[in-house]
């Protein structure tokens, strides 16, 4: 089930694989090997969508297109013909959560839950590059 964003009538659905990893100092690590965030028309996570983010590791996937990728349900003329960038994989780098919301909100106009959205968000971006020691 894809969560309604009511001010704009799209849906998000999110989904996550992950992998648990003992460490040698007998600590957990979760490691993410794939991710997607998918703006839909319509509720039903096979339903159309508009934008695909998404991730799969290199344990996941052969080495054929960039692991952080988005697809776009367009296509556009070019002068070398056209360009279907639902099936091209347009490269991105790592696609936080945080920044999907920041995205609908911004400039997709999702009306925010709270006044202080922005602020919460860099809270938790500042959260997920200490557990990750990762860079977004």
């Amino acid at each position: 089930m894809a969560a309604p964003l009511f001010s704009a009538g799209l849906f998000l659905a999110v989904s996550q694989q992950l992998q648990v990893e003992q460490q040698p100092d007998q600590t957990w690590k979760l490691r993410t090997l794939a991710y997607s965030y998918h703006l839909l028309e319509d509720s039903n996570p096979d339903s159309r969508w508009i934008i695909r983010w998404e991730y799969v590791s290199h344990a996941q996937r052969r080495d054929e297109h960039p692991r952080h990728h988005v697809h776009i349900a367009t296509i556009v003329d070019t002068p070398a013909g056209e360009m279907d960038l639902d099936k091209l994989h347009l490269s991105t780098g790592w696609v936080t959560i945080e920044e999907v919301i920041r995205f609908l909100i911004a400039e997709m106009g999702v009306k925010p839950k709270i006044a202080d959205w922005d602020d919460q968000l860099l809270k938790s971006e500042e959260l997920f590059k200490t557990w990750t020691r990762r860079e977004v």
